[in-house]
C-alpha cells in the first residue's frame, strides 16, 4: 500500500500557482485572441529567464493515443518530445503522460507548465 503522504524536505522550495481563467474557446473565438490571453497569463507569472512548457494529450478512439510537450526559454524552443500508442486510453491519461514526460526531462527551476 505505501505511504499516503510523502514528506518533502524543507530545503526544497516549490510553489504551484493554478490559473483557471480561460474558458474553452467557442467556434466564434479567434485563435489569436486565445493565444494572446495565454501569453498574457505567462507574462504575469514568469520572467524571461523561466522555461515555459506546453503539454497536451489526445485520443482518437479505436485508433491511437498520444502525448506531446514543447519547452521554450527566452522566446526560443529548447525541447520538443512526443509519443503515441496504438491502443486508446483516456485523454486524461495522455495529458498526465505529457506532463510526466516533461517533468522527467526538466533539470531546472523555475518552470511554468501549461496544460489543458
Amino acid at each position: 500500500h505505501g505511504e499516503e503522504w510523502i514528506p518533502i524536505s524543507t530545503e526544497h522550495k516549490q510553489s504551484f500557482v493554478v490559473v483557471t481563467m480561460i474558458n474553452k474557446p467557442s467556434q466564434d473565438s479567434l485563435l489569436t485572441i486565445v493565444n494572446a490571453e495565454v501569453e498574457a497569463i505567462i507574462h504575469d507569472y514568469t520572467s524571461n529567464e523561466d522555461v515555459v512548457v506546453f503539454t497536451d494529450g489526445s485520443v482518437i478512439w479505436h485508433s491511437r493515443s498520444a502525448w506531446a510537450f514543447m519547452a521554450r526559454a527566452k522566446g526560443k524552443i529548447i525541447k520538443e518530445a512526443s509519443g503515441a500508442y496504438t491502443t486508446t486510453t483516456s485523454s486524461e491519461t495522455m495529458e498526465v503522460m505529457a506532463v510526466t514526460e516533461s517533468l522527467e526531462w526538466q533539470t531546472f527551476t523555475p518552470a511554468c507548465m501549461l496544460s489543458n
